[in-house]
């Protein structure tokens, strides 16, 4: 990657943490949705653009769920013993939905430009 493309790539996505990578995976993914169903070559293109756009919209949820606030405390009886839990919905979403999109990636990845 030659210097000007560098620069212009690190100024529109600032990399202190990871949302940076989710950010630029989502510009792409759903650019490339769009490219493919308005100049798709293959007879799937449709069915493809549609995988970019959820894998996308997966990269959009992950990031925008930052610092979990939702915390709930529970207290769970096990014979006899009161134990107290600290979870949140929130993180148990990003979880399932960052598993969501490595499931999608790895599998539909490499067909993306079929």
């Amino acid at each position: 990657m030659k210097n000007k493309h560098k620069r212009q790539f690190l100024n529109n996505y600032k990399w202190y943490d990871y949302s940076f990578l989710l950010l630029a995976m989502e510009d792409w993914l759903d650019n490339a949705s769009k490219v493919t169903i308005k100049k798709g070559t293959h007879l799937n293109a449709d069915k493809v653009a549609k995988k970019m756009k959820i894998c996308a919209e997966l990269c959009r949820r992950i990031r925008e769920d930052g610092p979990q606030r939702n915390e709930v405390f529970t207290e769970r009886n096990y014979v006899g013993h009161f134990i107290s839990e600290k979870f949140s919905y929130q993180e148990k979403r990003r979880k399932a939905n960052l598993s969501l999109l490595t499931t999608m990636l790895n599998k539909h990845l490499l067909g993306f430009w079929d």
